[in-house]
C-alpha cells in the first residue's frame, strides 16, 4: 500500500464501514486491537511492515488469555485489515504484520445511515479520534464497554467532533461528579484552552473546581467549568481567584453529596 494513502482516518472509516455491513463479525476486542495496531504503526512513522510483539499488544488492550488475543488477531487477518508477513513462534515472540487498506469495506452503509439520521444531534456517539484517545487514557474494560455501546446503539451516525487531548476528557469526567452534564459538554474548549493556552495543569484545574463546589457561596453558583476562564470585576480569572482562596483555606475533597452523576 502506498504510504501516503495510509492514514488513521481512512483505515478507521473503512473498518467501521465493513463492520457495519458485517455485524456478525463486529467484535469489541478485535476493534480495540485494531486501533492499537493503527496507533503502533503511527508511532513508527507508518511503516508498511512492522513487528507486533504479542506481550506488548496483550498488555496494551488488557487481554490476559493468549487464545483470546489470537482469536482477535485472526479476525483482523481473515477480514483483510492486516496481513500476516511472518508468524511468531510462540506467545513470547513478535508477529510481523502489515496494515492493509481493505478494499472490501463499503461506504454506502454508513453514508446511508448518516443521511437518515442527519437531523439527530446525539452527543453520545463516538468519533474515531475520540476512540484513539480512549485507548490511551482508559482501562481497556471501559474502552470495550464504550465500543459495545457504539455497535449496539440505535444511532447509526458517526458524529464528527473536535479532537481534544485525553486530559480534557479526564477533566470532563471529573466534573461529572458535581456538575450538570449539559454544562460540561459545552466547556470542552474552555478546559482545552486552560491547559494549552493559559498553562494550567490538570491538578490546578481540579483544585479550583474542588474549591468552587465546596465553597458555601460558589457551590450554588458554579454551574460550568466555563466560569474558570471568565474574569471578575478586577480582571482576574476566576480560576486564579479559586486557586488563591483554596491555598488560603486548604479545602478538602467536597463532602457534599453530588447532585449529578
Amino acid at each position: 500500500m502506498d504510504e501516503k494513502s495510509l492514514t488513521g482516518y481512512e483505515l478507521s472509516k473503512d473498518f467501521f464501514n465493513f463492520m457495519y455491513e458485517n455485524p456478525n463479525i463486529a467484535n469489541p476486542t478485535s476493534t480495540a486491537l485494531y486501533f492499537f495496531i493503527i496507533e503502533h504503526s503511527n508511532r513508527m512513522g507508518w511503516k508498511q511492515v512492522f513487528r507486533l510483539p504479542t506481550s506488548m499488544a496483550m498488555d496494551a488492550i488488557g487481554i490476559k488469555n493468549y487464545k483470546t488475543y489470537i482469536k482477535a488477531l485472526n479476525i483482523l487477518i481473515d477480514t483483510g485489515f492486516i496481513r500476516m508477513v511472518e508468524k511468531s513462534k510462540n506467545q513470547y515472540s513478535a508477529n510481523i504484520i502489515a496494515l492493509v487498506k481493505n478494499t472490501k469495506a463499503l461506504t454506502k452503509a454508513l453514508t446511508k445511515a448518516s443521511t437518515k439520521h442527519m437531523a439527530k444531534q446525539v452527543q453520545s456517539t463516538v468519533s474515531i479520534d475520540k476512540l484513539l484517545n480512549l485507548l490511551n487514557s482508559k482501562p481497556i474494560n471501559e474502552v470495550i464497554e464504550k465500543l459495545e455501546l457504539l455497535f449496539n446503539s440505535e444511532t447509526e451516525q458517526l458524529e464528527e467532533i473536535k479532537e481534544y487531548s485525553q486530559d480534557v476528557f479526564l477533566l470532563a469526567e471529573f466534573c461529572e461528579k458535581y456538575l450538570e452534564k449539559k454544562y460540561i459538554n459545552s466547556s470542552f474548549d474552555t478546559l482545552d484552552k486552560l491547559m494549552r493556552i493559559d498553562g494550567y495543569s490538570v491538578e490546578q484545574i481540579k483544585r479550583a473546581i474542588t474549591f468552587a463546589v465546596n465553597d458555601n457561596f460558589w457551590q450554588q453558583n458554579f454551574l460550568s467549568p466555563n466560569k474558570l476562564r471568565s474574569k471578575n470585576k478586577d480582571g482576574v480569572k476566576y480560576i486564579d481567584v479559586f486557586l488563591k482562596r483554596a491555598e488560603n483555606n486548604k479545602p478538602t475533597e467536597p463532602k457534599i453529596t453530588p447532585m449529578y452523576r
